[in-house]
């Protein structure tokens, strides 16, 4: 009798025979069910122990997971399982002679799919399954079955996972690919976070080949000690890693952009997703308000730009979306009234600071160097608008007016909480299509752009956003809520 392997009992509910195709048949109802042929109960043993299957151990391909036991059956009838679901995913099954037989391979897939997880622990997998019985000619045989006396179609056991890699245990990880050059004795270094969790936030060009490098490999310029990827040139954005730290396999980016990496060597997966951080402007544009209305453009991740007609003098500072309000962590210059056309700009004890003179210009800041550089404009005298609009599918493409930041800043438009539909999304002016901006661009992966006249529909998915938009530049960004 081959052995049930479980996790410290079975937890009882109701075991319904089924046919082959599914429908099912409540055979503990007498009064709703024809009266079978005599049946003699059909039992499983089981083997309640609270030992886990050790997947570094166990040598057998296949585990068996109920084992059925009969006598003087009728036409031999066993029970045929389907549907079997660990955790509430689907895992392969096999019934054999009554038994429910299970591929090893197949459980530590569902666990550490559904832990998101490889790390050396014991796994707990509530298990689900459907069973008919049947005799040897296929024909469903009314019966209550039983296994350990009791009626049961669900049941728990628990495994443990192999030992990771020495690597998944070292208290700093680095960041190592194009970014840097390659360069293992001087990486990126990834900051640890409370949660065991490793990251860093970059702007990568296309196509970045990257790996994580811990510790030890940065000790010893060891390239076979790398957290690597399970193919070269991976571009899965979240996953594993190879177990096998020789591999030689990257990871690659192919989209370039600011990102965020993250690193869970205990759990050992990876992650990065896109990265966008809003900065707004506090100052003349929007009358010094801690109201967030006044948000610089994107124009790649971090660097991000604002234009307007600046007066001169103690133009702005500039806030991340986090610290609005808190004029301690503002961002300005050292010096108070700084009208340099190009400089540094600090996060601590931050002063105003102002255009290299009155008029418009583009102030574009690079929030991950702390630099900043104005630009003038050409033309001094941009078209006025009597009103800026949102049309697109989520109004019928009728018009949904924006309001200016502030009348002394007549081309940044704004409008908050805006609910839409998913669809195409356009900017209008004056409640005209004469003059309007689109973009090919995909919110839902980027969330600015640069709009241009009679430019295709802006995609957007359903949700609650924050627009912001400028009519000189065309530049714009969805921050959704």
């Amino acid at each position: 009798m081959k052995k049930i392997f479980l996790y410290g009992g079975i937890l009882m509910a109701s075991f319904a025979a089924v046919s082959c195709n599914e429908e099912y048949t409540d055979w503990a109802n007498p009064q709703s069910n024809p009266q079978g042929p005599d049946f003699e109960t059909i039992t499983a043993a089981a083997n309640l122990t609270a030992n886990a299957i050790d997947f570094a151990t166990v040598e057998e391909s296949n585990v068996t997971l109920l084992t059925q036991s009969y006598v003087n059956g009728v036409n031999n009838a066993k029970l045929v399982y389907s549907n079997l679901k660990m955790n509430g995913i689907d895992v392969p099954c096999i019934s054999e002679n009554g038994d429910l037989i299970v591929a090893l391979s197949d459980i530590k897939n569902a666990c550490e799919t559904f832990y998101k997880s490889k790390a050396k622990t014991t796994r707990l997998m509530e298990c689900t399954v459907k069973a008919a019985s049947l005799d040897d000619e296929g024909v469903a045989v009314p019966a209550a079955l039983t296994i350990d006396a009791a009626t049961v179609d669900s049941f728990a056991f628990s495994f443990v996972t192999p030992e990771l890699p020495a690597i998944a245990n070292e208290d700093a990880y680095y960041y190592v690919g194009g970014y840097n050059g390659w360069n293992l004795a001087a990486p990126t270094p990834m900051e640890k976070n409370e949660d065991g969790t490793f990251s860093v936030i970059l702007t990568v060009g296309n196509s970045e080949w990257f790996c994580f490098a811990p510790q030890s490999a940065v000790d010893n310029q060891d390239w076979n000690g790398l957290l690597r990827a399970n193919s070269n040139g991976d571009t899965a954005t979240s996953g594993f890693f190879n177990e096998d730290s020789n591999s030689g396999n990257s990871f690659q980016c192919e989209q370039g952009g600011t990102y965020k990496f993250t690193i869970s060597p205990k759990d050992w997966t990876y992650s990065y997703v896109p990265y966008s951080v809003y900065f707004f402007v506090t100052g003349n544009p929007n009358g010094w308000t801690t109201d967030r209305i006044s948000a610089f453009y994107p124009v790649d991740g971090l660097v991000q730009e604002y234009t307007t007609n600046w007066k001169g003098a103690w133009d702005l500072k500039a806030w991340r979306s986090d610290d609005v309000g808190n004029w301690d962590k503002a961002i300005g210059t050292e010096v108070d009234g700084d009208g340099s056309a190009a400089g540094k700009l600090i996060t601590a004890g931050a002063q105003a600071f102002q255009s290299p003179e009155a008029g418009f210009y583009t102030l574009t800041v690079n929030f991950d160097e702390l630099t900043y550089t104005w630009t003038k404009l050409e033309n001094q005298t941009p078209t006025e608008y009597t009103n800026i609009s949102l049309a697109g599918d989520f109004n019928g493409w009728s018009d949904t007016e924006l309001a200016r930041q502030n009348e002394g800043n007549l081309h940044n438009w704004y409008i908050r909480g805006l609910e839409v539909t998913a669809g195409g999304i356009k900017f209008k002016a004056n409640l005209d299509w004469g003059t309007n901006w689109g973009a090919d661009v995909n919110i839902d992966q980027k969330s600015y752009g640069v709009g241009t006249q009679d430019g295709p529909n802006i995609s957007i998915s359903a949700g609650t956003y924050d627009v912001y938009f400028n009519d000189i530049t065309g530049r714009f960004v969805f921050i959704k809520q």
